[in-house]
């Protein structure tokens, strides 16, 4: 089947190059020219025939009825040669036009447009209809056009009617399918995948151009029943619109949007000009001819006729599509207006259950502060030796339970801050305090705890010693989590902390050579319960909410906080503040 894919469109072109050969070399021995033509032929009628009934059976519900119709189109075509084979092979007569093979034609090209007609019925009957109507308007301007120009003139020269019409009638009929092969074409998006779209719509093309030169040497009389050079056309356009069904993947068929409501009209917009602009076309003709113009004037209201009914059919799809925009509209804002009911709901519910979480929080740390502030108080009892003598072993084993309560202490601490932060009740204390004073009763609170690491801590205010207008609980706490965080993940070197300020900010700056942060870490580091060495095997301590608590606080003091941070290289974490903080701002 694949192998049968990728070879079938070069087998067609050889296939045409041997019977246009067959054409050229036998020109001077007719019983051959006429033998081989139709046996060459009929191959290829017989094998796009077979072509379109494998589709039709490959096909699932949707297509079936299309390559139905393309299948019995075909059929239709071999009846019509086998009879043309049939006077030319066994009676050695010429064809009788027009005849039954000329009825089996017509019948192909309705067949054809059918199938195209079909193919609109799964978007909306007004496309069908509007569809019909613009193919019919296209036909009536041509045939007012050739029975102004050609066929008139044939009457006054005693052709006969019927050769006349069925002369004519072949342009005809191929133009409304030529207009179906363009339709086909430019809605190939919701129709068929775009290959196959070109291979059907390239094979209309070519039966329409076979057809015209069977009618214009029909009309003139110099067909030549066998051997002429445009014979070939026809089996070469049902050969490529039997292929591009041999093509047509299965699971082609399940992407086509067969209910797409909007999207037709951006591809068929060529399309729906053409009915206008041959109306135009027509208009102009009877405007320019200094000719007797009946027969033009009866085409022309006609086709106005024809227009006016579809614009009918227009309006009515247009009504159609308010209506069903206004569904669509309404269906959308009870939809709206519900998950909107459901979200405050929800949204009711997470408030009632972070209040209930916050006082939780607050109780439980209550309740776990008392005991641990027990335990420290007999800790220091006992290391001040009230209940007696204490070893140097025991002392150090009370350092390691002092140290762990105060690990404990200071994350019920963090753990009661982040909680107050988050529900919205840590209300800013604003006062004139002293940056300087700030950061040295900070030096002298964790410079113990530098010297316990191997750290040196370091202190480089800003040498005016002015005062802010801030909360001073948060802003040592900012400051406090930031200097342990860096002194926890420095093992030598130095934590420095620096301060500028001038008249509109002031800057807080704590730089360290400790472990760096990786770039890709930046952006969450300040999230909640966020730590870079993740995993079982951890090498440093801590939950995680230490820098989430300082992003909090400096949200709230409305400053701005910048990392910059490679990995080995150290960390440098630097704060700006306005100066002079009202009161009120934090809302």
């Amino acid at each position: 089947m694949r192998l049968l894919k990728r070879l079938g469109f070069p087998l067609i072109i050889l296939y045409t190059l041997v019977y246009y050969g067959w054409i050229y070399h036998w020109q001077q021995d007719s019983w051959l020219l006429t033998l081989g033509g139709d046996i060459i032929c009929l191959i290829g009628v017989i094998t796009a025939t077979l072509f379109t009934i494998v589709t039709t059976l490959r096909s699932k519900d949707t297509q079936k009825v299309f390559w139905s119709l393309l299948s019995l189109a075909n059929l239709c075509y071999l009846i019509s040669e086998i009879i043309w084979d049939y006077y030319e092979l066994f009676l050695k007569v010429d064809v009788p036009f027009p005849g039954w093979v000329d009825i089996f034609c017509y019948m192909q090209v309705i067949l054809f447009i059918a199938a195209i007609t079909y193919s609109y019925k799964k978007r909306h009957a007004f496309q069908v209809a509007k569809f019909i109507f613009d193919t019919v308007i296209i036909m009536s301007v041509v045939t007012t056009l050739i029975w102004h120009y050609i066929v008139g003139p044939l009457f006054s020269q005693s052709q006969s009617t019927l050769y006349i019409i069925a002369s004519v009638g072949y342009p005809i009929g191929d133009l409304g399918l030529l207009f179906g092969a363009i339709s086909l074409f430019m809605s190939s998006t919701y129709m068929f995948p775009k290959r196959v779209a070109i291979f059907m719509s390239v094979g209309f093309v070519i039966q329409a151009i076979g057809d015209l030169c069977y009618a214009y040497t029909l009309l003139t009389s110099s067909y030549v029943s066998s051997g002429s050079y445009f014979d070939p056309l026809w089996t070469l356009s049902i050969l490529i619109i039997a292929f591009s069904g041999f093509i047509y993947a299965i699971e082609d068929q399940e992407t086509i949007n067969s209910e797409d409501t909007l999207g037709y009209q951006k591809t068929d917009k060529i399309r729906l000009v053409l009915p206008y602009f041959s109306l135009v076309f027509l208009l102009t003709i009877i405007l320019g001819s200094n000719e007797k113009i009946d027969i033009l004037l009866i085409g022309f209201a006609i086709t106005i006729f024809l227009t006016a009914i579809r614009q009918v059919f227009t309006l009515l799809e247009n009504i159609t599509l308010i209506r069903r925009f206004h569904d669509l509209n309404t269906d959308l804002e009870n939809k709206v207006t519900e998950r909107t009911k459901e979200l405050s709901v929800m949204n009711t519910k997470l408030i009632q259950a972070s209040e209930f979480k916050d006082d939780i929080i607050t109780s439980m740390s209550h309740e776990l502060r008392t005991p641990m502030h027990a335990i420290l108080s007999y800790i220091q009892l006992i290391e001040d030796g009230d209940d007696g003598p204490v070893n140097q072993e025991i002392l150090a084993d009370l350092g390691v339970i002092k140290r762990s309560t105060m690990r404990l202490l200071c994350l019920i601490d963090n753990l009661m801050k982040l909680s107050k932060i988050h529900s919205g009740k840590d209300n800013l204390e604003l006062q004139e305090i002293s940056l300087v004073e700030i950061v040295n009763q900070t030096y002298e609170e964790l410079r113990h705890l530098a010297r316990e690491k191997g750290v040196e801590l370091i202190v480089e205010p800003d040498t005016k010693d002015v005062t802010i207008t801030s909360d001073l609980m948060k802003i040592q706490q900012i400051l406090i989590n930031l200097v342990m965080n860096s002194i926890k993940f420095t093992t030598k070197g130095y934590v420095k902390i620096s301060t500028k300020i001038n008249e509109k900010q002031f800057e807080i700056c704590v730089e360290d050579t400790g472990a760096g942060i990786a770039k890709e870490y930046h952006n969450y580091i300040f999230d909640r319960f966020t730590q870079i060495d993740h995993g079982v095997r951890r090498k440093y301590g801590g939950v995680g909410i230490g820098l989430a608590i300082v992003k909090e606080l400096v949200m709230l003091l409305q400053g701005n906080i910048l990392l910059e941070s490679e990995p080995g290289h150290g960390s440098k974490f630097t704060l700006t503040f306005p100066r002079r903080l009202l009161q009120g701002s934090n809302i």
